[in-house]
């Protein structure tokens, strides 16, 4: 197994489990990180769609990924709310297309309609009845958990880097059962826990 799946394998169970199980009260901490590996992921892969990825071009496409990466970073922590409204609408797009796959549609514009509809949906309701935190809640547990089953599947050779960077939604629809009944639970764990500790604690939405 290469040393790079290996590192992203780890790291997406971390992360991952921050994420789940902590992703509340660690937001304006994850907040950036989050930010950070998705423009690192779009600048890297553009990069590497453009130049390849020969021994010279590794360079060029880490440079761009971190780039962007750190605009991402900084982005999304100075647009916060911003930053979460995009937060909800990315779960709900992703509920209405998976939930469209996983009926049995191809991967075409019925189901990216219907994911589009989702996320406007849950963008509304999240602004219009004040929801921030349980925004936080619910999207962090879901997107930690989909985090920790994807470096899992990584680890055992279910699935490829290549491939995960490209589908990982198709992935975690065509799954067996079993981790779509393990990714639920993790899901469930993690939103307990953080609706737990949200009792009890109340995070400062204004960055300092």
């Amino acid at each position: 197994m290469a040393f790079a799946t290996i590192a992203v394998a780890f790291l997406a169970l971390i992360i991952g489990a921050a994420f789940c199980f902590g992703g509340y009260k660690w937001f304006m901490i994850l907040l950036p990180v989050w930010g950070f590996l998705t423009g690192f992921s779009a600048g890297a892969y553009s990069v590497s769609g453009v130049y390849g990825q020969s021994l010279l071009s590794i360079a060029t496409i880490v440079a761009a990924g971190v780039i962007l990466g750190l605009i991402f970073a900084v982005l999304v922590y100075l647009l916060f709310p911003v930053a979460v409204i995009l937060l909800g609408a990315s779960i709900g797009y992703s509920a209405g297309w998976t939930t469209m796959t996983y009926l049995g549609f191809s991967p075409g514009w019925i189901p990216a309609a219907i994911g589009i509809a989702s996320a406007v949906a849950l963008a509304v309701l999240a602004v219009r009845h004040h929801l921030p935190k349980y925004v936080i809640i619910v999207a962090t547990a879901i997107l930690g958990s989909i985090a920790m089953i994807m470096g899992i599947l990584l680890l055992i050779g279910e699935v490829s880097l290549q491939g995960l960077e490209q589908e990982w939604p198709a992935h975690l629809v065509q799954a067996p059962a079993t981790w779509l009944l393990a990714w639920t639970a993790l899901a469930a764990v993690g939103l307990l826990v953080q609706l737990r500790r949200a009792w009890t604690y109340e995070l400062d939405l204004s960055p300092q």
